[in-house]
């Protein structure tokens, strides 16, 4: 699939109205800023960050004001995912504010107009009032020893307030697999893929890709997206069910008060 600019505005604004519902009501708040959104959810949480910035042209000062004052005095630091469509003057100035570097990711992307076949693996949904329990475990396997009733808490409320839909595979009454799907203009995002160690190596990550691919498809998407870290597993995984580099970008660590 060719990436170009539209494609990469459109996949990065959809990424951003993901970042606004995920936020939900106070005290998490957003702001749209220059074609994107700024978010905030506490000091540390993983939605206090940028996405899209950027994305329509040079920012304006009145644009640098409105970012600022928005962080000003509610953390120390957010994370500024800087779109590869931002203005070169614009990039200067955050890599001269930064005060480091979060990641490198890539994100992928593939059409729905032809999805794989389904796996012989029963994926049902998650029900909503399992959700909790379901991220609990999860944020176990992404994350071994970070704070996992906090990183629960984290992902509980976005998965509620961006009306994701969650799916699983199970062992008896024990899920041992999930996955979720969210769709914003017309993209789907395959997020949250993870599957307990010990029942790795049986598909079921394939399966789960697959799942909803179809599921996408199904509710109107016309394309699916999907982040990894550059050179990732993950990436690899990606690329072999049919996804393909779209772009790569830097995140920064931003000073929540400007020098």
């Amino acid at each position: 699939m060719k990436a170009d600019a539209a494609l990469i505005r459109r996949i990065e604004q959809s990424e951003a109205e993901n970042l606004s519902r995920c936020l939900g009501p106070a005290p998490a708040e957003y702001r749209r800023i220059a074609g994107g959104v700024a978010g905030f959810r506490g000091d540390g949480d993983f939605c206090t960050q940028t996405v899209a910035i950027g994305v329509d042209g040079a920012m304006t000062e009145a644009d640098w004001r409105t970012l600022d004052e928005f962080y000003a005095g509610k953390c120390t630091a957010y994370e500024f995912k800087l779109s590869p469509l931002s203005d070169a003057a614009d990039r200067r100035r955050i890599v001269l504010r930064a005060t480091d570097i979060t990641e490198f990711e890539t994100i992928l992307v593939r059409s729905l107009a032809d999805v794989p076949a389904l796996a012989d693996v029963v994926i049902e949904p998650i029900p909503t009032d399992m959700y909790r329990a379901y991220m609990d475990r999860a944020a176990a396997w992404f994350f071994p020893g970070m704070d996992h009733a906090a990183l629960g808490d984290s992902i509980y409320a976005s998965i509620v307030a961006s009306e994701a839909s969650l799916f699983g595979i199970r062992d008896g009454d024990q899920w041992v697999a999930g996955a979720a799907l969210t769709i914003a203009n017309g993209v789907a995002w395959l997020t949250g893929g993870a599957v307990d160690p010990e029942y790795r190596r049986r598909g079921y990550h394939r399966a789960l890709i697959a799942y909803r691919l179809r599921e996408a498809a199904r509710r109107g998407a016309d394309i699916a997206a999907q982040g990894a870290l550059a050179g990732s597993v993950s990436q690899t995984n990606a690329q072999s069910n049919g996804f393909s580099i779209a772009f790569t970008r830097t995140s920064y660590l931003l000073p929540g008060e400007p020098a």
